[in-house]
C-alpha cells in the first residue's frame, strides 16, 4: 500500500492510495492528506484482521443492495404509499431484470438497454422512468461503492 501526492494542471493536490487486493490493484483518491493516511490505517487493519475482502462492495448484486441497504437507509423516510409503490415497482420491473446483476456491472448502457426492452414489451414510462428515479436516490450513497471498485 502506498499513498502518493498528485498535484493537478489547475494546482491542486490530490493524494492518492493505492493497494492490492485480490489479484488487482486499486485505487481511492483523496482531497485531505489526513484522510489518506487514515483510510490506509483502515486498510492494514482491515488486512490485519482478514476483512479487506469487505471493502469489496461492487461485487454485492443490485438486490442484495435494495433489501440490505437501501431499505434501510431509505424505507423509513417515506410516507407508507410512497413506499408501498415503490416496493411493487422494484418487485414487478426492477429486481426480476437487474437484481441478479452486481452493482458494478450497473452502466448506463445496462439501464438503457433494460428501458428499450421493456418498453419494447409493451410496458409504459412510468417504470422506466422510475428506475431512473429509484438509481439517482440510490447514487447518493453508492458513489462509496463505485469508489472503492475503481481500478
Amino acid at each position: 500500500m502506498e499513498i502518493q501526492r498528485r498535484v493537478l494542471k489547475d494546482g491542486a493536490v490530490r493524494w492518492r492510495v493505492r493497494w492490492r487486493q485480490g489479484g488487482r490493484y486499486r485505487v481511492q483518491t483523496f482531497d485531505r492528506k489526513g484522510d489518506a493516511v487514515t483510510f490506509g490505517a483502515e486498510l492494514r487493519r482491515r488486512q490485519q484482521l482478514g476483512t479487506l475482502t469487505e471493502m469489496d462492495m461492487g461485487r454485492v448484486t443490485l438486490a442484495d443492495y435494495v433489501v440490505g441497504t437501501w431499505c434501510e437507509a431509505y424505507a423509513s423516510q417515506l410516507s407508507p404509499k410512497t413506499w408501498m409503490h415503490y416496493r411493487q415497482l422494484l418487485n414487478k420491473h426492477i429486481l426480476p431484470a437487474l437484481g441478479p446483476l452486481e452493482l458494478r456491472a450497473i452502466r448506463p448502457e445496462t439501464i438503457g438497454r433494460w428501458q428499450a426492452e421493456r418498453l419494447a414489451a409493451g410496458y409504459g414510462r412510468a417504470a422506466p422512468r422510475s428506475v431512473r428515479s429509484h438509481r439517482r436516490r440510490s447514487n447518493e450513497c453508492v458513489p462509496r461503492v463505485r469508489r472503492a471498485t475503481r481500478r
